[in-house]
C-alpha cells in the first residue's frame, strides 16, 4: 500500500525522489514507498526476507528512523543491499545510506552495501566474510564524523581479516 501511494499520491516525494536523480523504475525496484511525509525503503536480509523499513522523515527529527529491535531488526547486523550480491566479486563497497546504494547500483557498480549511518562494525564484516567477500572498500561521507568513521570501520574490517581500502570523499560530498 505505502508503494501504490507513492506512486499514485505522493508528488512532493516522487520529485524529492526525482530530484536525487532517480525515476519510477528505481522506486519499483528497491521497492520506495511513502505515507505522505515519509519515503519508505524495505529493508531486506540476505535471504531476501524483509526484515523491516527504513524512512526518511520530512517533518519531524530525526531525518532517518527505522524499525526496531522488538520488531526484530538489529542495525548493527543488517546492510542494506545485502539481499542482492554478485557472486563473480568478492569485493564488498561499503556506503552509508540507501541512496548512496542505489544510485552506485544504477549506474553498474555491483555489491555495493550501505551500514545505515557511519558505523561499519565487525558485525558487519564478519556478515559479509560469510559471503564470501575478502576485500572491502570504504566510502562514507567526507565530513569530519565520517573520516573517523572510516578510521573505525577499517580497523573492523582488518580486525576480520578483510584487505581493507578507504575512499575518502570531500567534505561537501555526500
Amino acid at each position: 500500500a505505502y508503494h501504490k501511494n507513492f506512486v499514485e499520491y505522493c508528488s512532493s516525494m516522487r520529485d524529492y525522489f526525482y530530484n536525487r536523480g532517480f525515476d519510477m523504475s528505481d522506486a519499483e525496484k528497491w521497492g520506495i514507498g511513502s505515507n505522505g511525509t515519509q519515503l519508505y525503503f524495505p529493508l531486506y536480509d540476505k535471504h531476501d526476507d524483509l526484515k523491516g523499513f527504513i524512512w526518511r522523515n520530512f517533518d519531524t527529527e530525526p531525518k532517518y528512523m527505522h524499525s526496531s529491535r522488538e520488531d526484530g531488526f538489529v542495525k548493527s547486523e543488517y546492510l542494506y543491499g545485502i539481499n542482492d550480491i554478485d557472486k563473480s566479486s568478492t569485493t564488498a563497497y561499503i556506503t552509508e545510506g540507501t541512496f548512496d546504494v542505489m544510485m552506485a547500483r544504477k549506474y553498474g557498480l555491483k555489491n555495493v552495501f550501505a551500514v545505515l549511518g557511519k558505523a561499519f562494525k565487525e558485525s558487519h564484516a564478519i556478515l559479509l566474510k560469510s559471503l564470501g567477500f575478502t576485500k572491502v572498500i570504504i566510502a562514507l561521507d567526507g565530513d569530519s564524523a565520517g573520516i573517523g568513521a572510516v578510521r573505525n570501520a577499517a580497523q573492523a574490517a582488518r580486525n576480520t581479516g578483510f584487505f581493507c581500502s578507504v575512499a575518502i570523499l570531500p567534505d561537501d560530498m555526500d
